[in-house]
């Protein structure tokens, strides 16, 4: 077995030929893992990426660089996990497969101890809690950057307690978009930590959204260039000698030199159809002999898509409905789930499992809690079983079942809701329940997109008249920070929807809307929507709250003709509001504070006294502590009205409280689990602080990572010409015309300067 390259059998059994160079990265990596661990070295990450189509042995390499790491005699982390083609949209999928077995093992003290302050951000995403809406002060629920922080805080106390680690990530092509996306951002922090990441995929089926982590990877040269972390190496097929090799060894070491030659000739080197085809050969008896070179392509056919429908074809109703049942669920397939959706006793159960069993279409092992579970003999067999079921009425009749088993069983909505995106809309009432609930539990773990697509799916089905508006305002709720156009439009036909929103989430929709107006530098639109619902607000708390987002939007504008008389107008309110608050001895509603503090920045922009807009802005405070109710991650104001009290601070000349507001409101949205633009506005805001302080350099260096930032965000932004103008006077300031110059050009900071 060792030669023509083997090294050492993968959980198959299957010879690794040919795979000596691979192997050897592998173990060239291990060692400098190990080695640099317990000399306490530093810079010690690294990567390794596996393409090859399907069969050609990726899962194989990963099982032996998993055994060799266990068979070191050292202490260390192993964690795996693989990509499911049909679990693609079920969010962290492939992180919950990583990390649930080893958290799963641990109490939740233990769990709290390792997560410490992200346990609430990370627990629902882990499956630790029910993922269910909760408050964590005024949030109610975490950015998904929030929870890749909690992630990478997990992965690097893993790494350093009980470290070294190695994670191997079968099927990336499969892999769903949370968790990839956490994944890309994990990769950078590698060469920091005592890590080994090894990765496996189909190039042609790797989705763009993934090629990114190709570019750490130097092809396998012995040559890595500064900047990439790892190696890329690809697995090709086996030669005629290795297949010669390969069919002595398992069959007979007399093999005819023609069936040898023949067979690799059919399977194109093939492992996994070569492994399949001596599997066969075995089952029948058969010896290889040139006499039996006539059998060898429809041995070889019968382990590929049509093949194996025609093998399911010859096992019974109850074999063929439990196969489209495991291949409904893809991975780590419960059998009795499998069984009830195809209707079976547990005796005819057990029949399909060992039939299939013996066929090698299935294989079953223990997971992680000793509980049997099964999974296909290799993804292509999956595949092939789920597409052998033409009718596509099966299909979703399967799903649907697949989601009321699963809920039966105790799982989530969250879990059970990949299923029923793949049924057909029936008019039930019930489905679009089960949908608005999932959403929110998709939410509560940091997964808008799949809340998105839950919610899409619900109106689809469709909600009862009754309930259509406020599935619109969810739906809209869901796509804020990632579709600010599709929470827009969504938002607008809830507004208009009959019968419509009750009286507290029609506000809550209106400030919605005007925030994802004004996030898209869309203000006046936002003013505009906020003064028309305020026309059809009755007296109330509600309608204080309004009117402080419309002031608050009107603030952000410029030059407006009425700009005076809206002054004037917001002046009244604030005084009509003081003997409220006066009254009720600072319990009253947030819509009054945040009104003083609009007012305080009026004030400001009309060049007043600094002693009136600093004595406003106190109304935000209670014992000297910004209130909650007004505070960074509140989700009636978002972070404006923060913003604002800080932007009065710097231009009253009050640094002091600026730089406490800036600190305060990154330590806030990081303990939130929120990123992105909240975390780009603070930063702007300790940015400014910086220059007017004088401290130049500080200033250029946060701004200039600021505006990095903010790229990612989008250009032309009202945050991204924020911290352009700030940043070319900290460059004029410092002297340097030119650079200051070309960041205007670049970003297009010259006239006609857009409208807001």
């Amino acid at each position: 077995m060792t030669d023509h390259g083997a090294q050492g059998r993968g959980d198959d059994g299957r010879g690794l030929y040919e795979r000596a160079e691979l192997m050897e990265q592998a173990e060239a990596a291990l060692a400098r893992l190990f080695r640099g661990f317990q000399e306490g070295g530093t810079n010690l990450g690294d990567l390794l990426l596996y393409s090859g189509s399907a069969g050609l042995g990726k899962t194989a390499v990963l099982a032996e660089l998993r055994r060799s790491a266990a068979a070191r005699g050292q202490t260390c982390l192993i964690l795996s996990s693989r990509g499911g083609e049909q679990q693609r949209k079920a969010p962290f999928h492939v992180v919950r497969q990583l990390l649930q077995p080893l958290l799963a093992r641990l109490g939740e003290s233990e769990q709290r101890e390792l997560l410490e302050s992200w346990y609430d951000i990370a627990a629902p995403a882990l499956g630790l809690m029910p993922a269910v809406q909760r408050s964590i002060g005024d949030l109610l629920e975490p950015q998904r950057q929030g929870v890749n922080q909690a992630l990478d805080w997990l992965m690097t106390q893993l790494a350093v307690q009980r470290g070294p680690l190695v994670v191997v990530v079968d099927d990336l092509h499969w892999i769903d978009y949370e968790s990839l996306d956490w994944l890309k951002g994990f990769v950078g922090r590698l060469p920091g930590l005592p890590v080994l990441l090894a990765l496996a995929f189909r190039p042609d089926e790797l989705p763009e959204e993934a090629r990114p982590l190709l570019d750490y990877g130097a092809i396998a040269t012995g040559h890595r260039p500064q900047g990439q972390i790892g190696v890329q190496m690809q697995l090709r097929t086996l030669g005629p000698n290795s297949v010669e090799a390969l069919i002595r060894s398992e069959l007979d070491a007399d093999a005819d030199d023609l069936f040898c030659r023949e067979a690799w000739s059919i399977t194109g080197g093939n492992p996994f159809d070569l492994v399949a085809l001596v599997a066969k050969m075995k089952d029948r008896g058969l010896s290889p002999v040139e006499e039996n070179i006539s059998e060898l392509r429809g041995l070889v056919a019968a382990s590929r898509g049509h093949g194996i429908t025609k093998r399911l074809a010859l096992m019974g109703p109850d074999t063929i409905r439990f196969a489209y049942a495991a291949a409904v669920l893809d991975t780590e397939i419960d059998p009795d789930i499998a069984g009830r959706m195809a209707v079976l006793n547990p005796a005819a159960q057990r029949t399909a499992v060992e039939r299939l069993c013996e066929e090698r279409i299935l294989r079953e092992e223990l997971d992680s809690r000793g509980r049997p579970v099964l999974e296909f003999v290799h993804p292509t067999i999956g595949t092939a079983v789920y597409q052998t079921m033409l009718l596509a009425g099966i299909r979703t009749s399967l799903h649907g079942k697949a989601a009321a088993e699963l809920v039966a069983a105790g799982q989530s909505m969250a879990v059970a809701s990949r299923h029923l995106l793949e049924t057909y809309p029936e008019d039930d009432l019930e489905v679009v329940r089960q949908l608005r609930e999932a959403a929110v539990e998709h939410m509560a773990m940091g997964a808008p997109e799949a809340a998105f697509r839950c919610l899409k799916r619900a109106l689809d089905e469709p909600p009862a008249e009754e309930d259509r508006a406020d599935v619109l305002f969810e739906l809209g709720r869901s796509a804020l920070l990632t579709d600010p156009q599709a929470t827009v439009n969504h938002l607008r036909q809830a507004l208009a929807a009959t019968p419509g929103l009750d009286p507290q989430r029609r506000e809550e929709a209106t400030l919605r809307l005007g925030q994802a107006l004004g996030h898209s530098n869309r203000m006046a639109e936002a003013a505009r929507v906020t003064s028309e619902e305020i026309a059809r607000t009755t007296e109330g708390p509600g309608r204080i709250r309004l009117q402080a987002a419309y002031y608050m939007w009107r603030a952000f504008l410029r030059d407006q003709p009425d700009g005076t008389l809206c002054s004037e107008r917001l002046a009244q309110l604030s005084d009509e509001l003081s003997a409220e608050l006066a009254a009720l001895q600072g319990t009253a509603d947030a819509g009054p504070r945040a009104v003083k503090v609009v007012q305080a920045w009026d004030l400001v922009m009309r060049g007043a006294d600094s002693a009136e807009p600093l004595a406003l802005a106190e109304h935000a405070f209670e014992n000297g502590r910004l209130i909650d109710s007004l505070g960074w991650t509140n989700t009636t104001w978002g972070f404006e009205i923060p913003i604002l009290l800080g932007l009065t601070y710097v231009y009253n000349d009050r640094l002091d409280l600026a730089s406490r507001m800036a600190n305060e409101g990154a330590r806030t949205i990081e303990l939130a689990g929120w990123s992105g633009g909240h975390q780009a506005f603070v930063s702007f805001l300790g940015g400014l602080v910086l220059h007017r302080w004088g401290r130049l350099a500080e200033a250029e260096t946060l701004l200039r990572s600021t505006l990095r930032r903010s790229d990612r965000l989008g250009r032309n932004t009202p945050l991204q010409w924020d911290i352009v103008g700030v940043l070319i006077d900290t460059l004029l300031a410092r002297g340097r015309v030119d650079e200051a110059a070309e960041l205007a050009t670049e970003y297009r900071f010259e006239a006609p300067y857009p409208e807001r």
